[in-house]
C-alpha cells in the first residue's frame, strides 16, 4: 500500500526556534503530513497557531502532535491537566490523528482516556533503563488494549536489527506511526537516511512496508540551511522503498 510520508517541525530546530515558523519551512516540501514536536512542557502550553499554519495543516492527510517528555510525568497533577486541556483546545481547531507520549514519562495510563483522541507509546533510546524491546510493551498494551505504538525505527535499530524485525513481528496491527531516520549510539540527533544509504539498511526499511495504515514522520534533522535542501531526495527516496 502506499503509505503517508509525513514531516516533523524538529527537521528545522536547528535554524528555527517559533514554532510556527518552523511549520512554514515545512510547506515547500511535497509531504503527507507533520508531527508538531514539544519537547517542554511550555513549548506546547504557550504554543498558538497561526491562521495560516491552521489553514496549511488542515489540508494534510496526516498530524500527530509528540507531547512533552522533559520536566514532566504525567499523573494527576496540575501541569498533566493544562496539558490535557491545550491538546483539548488545538483539536478543535485542527484536526489530530495521533498523539505520541514517552513510556517511561507515564505514571498513570488511564489519564490518557481523558485527551478523546488516539493515543500511542513509543519505543525508547536503549540508553534508556527500559521500554526499548518487545517485552517491555506487551503487559502495557494487555492492560490498555486502546492504546496504540509509534514505533521507532532508529531506536529499534540500536538494539540489533532483529530488534527491528521483532517489533514489526509482535506489534504490527498496534502500530499508528512510524519514525524513521538514521541514528547511531552517541549522537545527540537523528539523521538523513539516504547519504547512509546501503543494502542493509534498505532491506529493513522495506520491512515496514507490511505495517498497513501507519504514517511515516521522517525524524532527520537539518543540520543547516544546506543540509534542508536533502529533504526532498529523502521524501524521494523513503517513498521508492515503501511503496
Amino acid at each position: 500500500m502506499s503509505h503517508l510520508i509525513c514531516l516533523s517541525n524538529g527537521l528545522t530546530y536547528r535554524l528555527e526556534n517559533n514554532r510556527n515558523k518552523m511549520i512554514d519551512m515545512l510547506e515547500i516540501f511535497n509531504h503527507d503530513g507533520v508531527e508538531l514536536n514539544f519537547p517542554f512542557p511550555e513549548l506546547l502550553l504557550n504554543f498558538k497557531l497561526t491562521k495560516r499554519n491552521i489553514k496549511f495543516i488542515n489540508q494534510l492527510k496526516f498530524v500527530s502532535l509528540h507531547l512533552p517528555w522533559v520536566n514532566i510525568s504525567y499523573d494527576k497533577n496540575v501541569l498533566t491537566h493544562k496539558i490535557i486541556t491545550k491538546v483539548q483546545n488545538l483539536s478543535r481547531v485542527i484536526k489530530i490523528n495521533n498523539l505520541v507520549i514517552h513510556p517511561l514519562q507515564i505514571n498513570n495510563f488511564d489519564l490518557l482516556n481523558k485527551f478523546g483522541l488516539p493515543v500511542s507509546i513509543e519505543n525508547e533510546d536503549p540508553k534508556m533503563p527500559k521500554f526499548f524491546t518487545p517485552e517491555d510493551f506487551q503487559k502495557i498494551f494487555d492492560q490498555n488494549p486502546k492504546l496504540y505504538f509509534n514505533f521507532d525505527f532508529a531506536h529499534a535499530r540500536l538494539v540489533s536489527d532483529k530488534n527491528v524485525e521483532d517489533f514489526i513481528k509482535n506489534f504490527k496491527d498496534k502500530i499508528i506511526e512510524i519514525h524513521l531516520s538514521s541514528l547511531k549510539k552517541g549522537d545527540v540527533d537523528h539523521w538523513f537516511l539516504k547519504p547512509r544509504d546501503s543494502a542493509i539498511n534498505r532491506a529493513l526499511i522495506r520491512k515496514l512496508r507490511s505495517i498497513d495504515n501507519a504514517a511515516v514522520v521522517l525524524e532527520c534533522v537539518a543540520k543547516d540551511k544546506k543540509d534542508l535542501n536533502k529533504t526532498k531526495d529523502e521524501i524521494k527516496y523513503i517513498r521508492e522503498l515503501l511503496n
